[in-house]
Protein backbone atom coordinates (compact mmCIF):
# COMPACT_ATOMS: atom_id res chain seq x y z
CA UNK A 1 0.00 0.00 0.00
CA UNK A 2 1.48 3.64 -1.02
CA UNK A 3 1.20 6.10 1.54
CA UNK A 4 1.64 9.52 1.77
CA UNK A 5 5.12 9.33 2.20
CA UNK A 6 5.73 7.00 -0.12
CA UNK A 7 4.29 9.62 -2.96
CA UNK A 8 6.38 11.97 -1.34
CA UNK A 9 9.44 10.20 -1.35
CA UNK A 10 8.82 9.62 -5.54
CA UNK A 11 8.58 13.33 -5.76
CA UNK A 12 11.27 14.12 -4.24
CA UNK A 13 13.32 11.85 -6.42
CA UNK A 14 12.52 12.82 -9.55
CA UNK A 15 12.02 16.36 -8.35
CA UNK A 16 16.13 15.84 -7.80
CA UNK A 17 16.25 14.33 -11.61
CA UNK A 18 14.07 16.88 -12.85
CA UNK A 19 16.24 19.56 -11.34
CA UNK A 20 19.44 17.76 -12.70
CA UNK A 21 18.50 17.47 -16.15
CA UNK A 22 17.43 21.03 -16.24
CA UNK A 23 13.59 20.96 -15.73
CA UNK A 24 13.59 23.06 -13.06
CA UNK A 25 9.94 24.12 -14.01
CA UNK A 26 8.84 20.28 -13.46
CA UNK A 27 11.31 19.95 -9.74
CA UNK A 28 9.58 22.95 -8.92
CA UNK A 29 5.95 21.26 -9.24
CA UNK A 30 7.44 18.22 -7.34
CA UNK A 31 8.87 19.73 -4.63
CA UNK A 32 5.78 21.59 -3.95
CA UNK A 33 3.50 18.33 -4.05
CA UNK A 34 6.52 16.81 -2.10
CA UNK A 35 5.80 19.79 0.74
CA UNK A 36 2.15 19.21 0.36
CA UNK A 37 2.53 15.79 1.22
CA UNK A 38 5.31 15.67 4.51
CA UNK A 39 5.82 19.45 5.63
CA UNK A 40 7.91 18.48 8.16
CA UNK A 41 10.76 17.21 5.62
CA UNK A 42 13.50 19.28 5.86
CA UNK A 43 14.98 17.30 2.40
CA UNK A 44 11.77 18.59 0.72
CA UNK A 45 12.22 22.63 1.73
CA UNK A 46 15.94 22.52 1.27
CA UNK A 47 15.39 21.11 -2.67
CA UNK A 48 12.43 23.44 -2.93
CA UNK A 49 14.14 26.42 -1.53
CA UNK A 50 17.44 25.70 -3.83
CA UNK A 51 14.89 24.97 -6.94
CA UNK A 52 13.20 28.69 -6.39
CA UNK A 53 16.72 29.76 -5.82
CA UNK A 54 17.83 28.59 -9.66
CA UNK A 55 14.73 30.01 -10.97
CA UNK A 56 15.03 33.46 -9.21
CA UNK A 57 12.11 33.39 -6.91
CA UNK A 58 14.59 34.23 -3.83
CA UNK A 59 11.26 35.78 -1.57
CA UNK A 60 9.90 32.04 -1.63
CA UNK A 61 13.43 30.49 -1.25
CA UNK A 62 13.81 32.59 1.74
CA UNK A 63 10.45 31.55 2.83
CA UNK A 64 11.44 28.16 2.62
CA UNK A 65 14.47 28.73 4.80
CA UNK A 66 12.29 30.25 7.42
CA UNK A 67 10.82 27.07 7.62
CA UNK A 68 14.00 24.94 7.64
CA UNK A 69 15.13 27.54 10.59
CA UNK A 70 12.53 25.42 12.43
CA UNK A 71 13.03 22.27 11.35
CA UNK A 72 17.23 21.66 10.31
CA UNK A 73 18.70 24.95 11.69
CA UNK A 74 22.23 24.01 9.86
CA UNK A 75 20.21 23.24 6.80
CA UNK A 76 18.87 26.71 6.42
CA UNK A 77 22.36 28.04 6.89
CA UNK A 78 23.20 26.26 3.45
CA UNK A 79 20.00 27.29 1.93
CA UNK A 80 21.29 31.10 2.54
CA UNK A 81 24.08 30.58 1.32
CA UNK A 82 22.75 28.87 -1.89
CA UNK A 83 20.37 31.55 -2.20
CA UNK A 84 23.52 33.82 -2.60
CA UNK A 85 25.23 31.54 -4.91
CA UNK A 86 22.17 29.83 -6.47
CA UNK A 87 23.70 26.16 -8.42
CA UNK A 88 23.43 26.49 -12.62
CA UNK A 89 20.54 24.44 -13.60
CA UNK A 90 21.52 21.42 -14.25
CA UNK A 91 22.89 20.56 -11.13
CA UNK A 92 21.49 18.85 -8.01
CA UNK A 93 20.25 20.86 -5.55
CA UNK A 94 22.93 19.91 -3.33
CA UNK A 95 22.83 18.84 0.53
CA UNK A 96 19.66 16.76 0.88
CA UNK A 97 19.46 13.36 2.23
CA UNK A 98 16.71 11.47 0.89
Amino acid sequence: TFSPLHVRADSTNLGVLAATEGELDAALVLFQRAAELDPQSPDVHFYLGNVMAMTGDLAGARGEAAILDRLDPARAQALRQAIENPPPAGDEPSGGQQ
